[in-house]
């Protein structure tokens, strides 16, 4: 098995596409990063904000005007997201939320299904090697290589929001940075990674079902978003026992892991 592995490993590092998928997700991480800043300083920089002024009637009857100002909310939303610890949030928002899992079912497909166009899977397994052993090679490969990058981009995130945040407070403070947080953090990964392999091992068997590796890939990228519709239907709440039934979709599963960070200690102090 060990043996396996290592040949896995040099196969994978032989190829082109986990370095050009790596590449893709870690912009995707970046570039939005640096343009929220851009706009948070055009919004903080405007010397007369926006202001909406509403009328309200009172109980006994008069009338007062209220000043709104939905410039500043804009501008404190955004604040938010470019200042730790709440940028992270974005940042497992954007693995979590569909691009991370569409990268690796890519990934997998192609790595699985490009055995078979190149007529090597009978080649290995006439030689004894067992159709476990060879599949369970491949996929504990793609597993660790998978779980090293995704480690890898939120290493690359926390540094990007140590950036923002000291661009926007003028300096940075470590006083979120607690034992919980931490925690919090390396849970995150985890809940990442449990949503990215549930896309990955119906892609997977898709591949292997129709030995293809395009095949794979379309009914993988399909699936993903098909069900960002189903998760999104299944937040109505007048479909009665169908929405019982969409709630088992791994996209609504995965909106609800989400909110677990969303909603955690480090959410709360984002918003303070």
């Amino acid at each position: 098995m060990i043996k396996l592995m290592r040949i896995e490993f040099f196969k994978l590092r032989k190829r082109w596409m986990p370095y050009a998928l790596l590449i893709i997700l870690l912009a995707m991480i970046i570039l939005p990063k640096f343009i929220s800043y851009t706009n948070y300083r055009n919004y903080s920089s405007q010397s007369t904000p926006p202001v909406v002024t509403v009328t309200q009637t009172g109980p006994d009857g008069s009338t007062q005007g209220v000043i709104i100002n939905p410039g500043q909310n804009i501008a404190d939303s955004m604040k938010q997201e470019l200042v730790l610890p709440g940028a992270m949030g974005s940042i497992f928002g954007i693995l979590i939320g569909g691009l991370g899992a569409l990268l690796l079912v890519i990934l997998g497909a192609s790595v699985v299904g490009a055995e078979y166009s190149w007529g090597t899977v009978r080649q290995v397994l006439v030689k004894g090697t067992g159709r476990v052993k060879y599949l369970g090679a491949k996929l504990s490969v793609i597993g660790i290589n998978t779980a090293a990058a995704v480690v890898l981009v939120a290493v690359v995130g926390f540094i990007v929001g140590i950036i923002t945040t000291s661009l926007v407070n003028g300096g940075m403070s470590w006083d979120f940075f607690t034992a919980g947080y931490a925690g919090q953090l390396v849970s995150s990964l985890g809940r990442i990674l449990l949503v990215m392999a549930a896309y990955f091992a119906v892609a997977i068997f898709l591949t292997l079902l129709f030995k293809s590796a395009s095949a794979g890939i379309a009914a993988g990228i399909g699936l993903v978003f098909m069900d960002t519709i189903i998760s999104s239907l299944a937040g109505l709440s007048s479909l009665g026992w169908i929405k019982d039934v969409l709630r088992l979709g791994i996209g609504y599963n995965a909106q609800q892991l989400s909110s677990i960070f969303f909603n955690s200690g480090a959410g709360v102090a984002a918003r303070e």
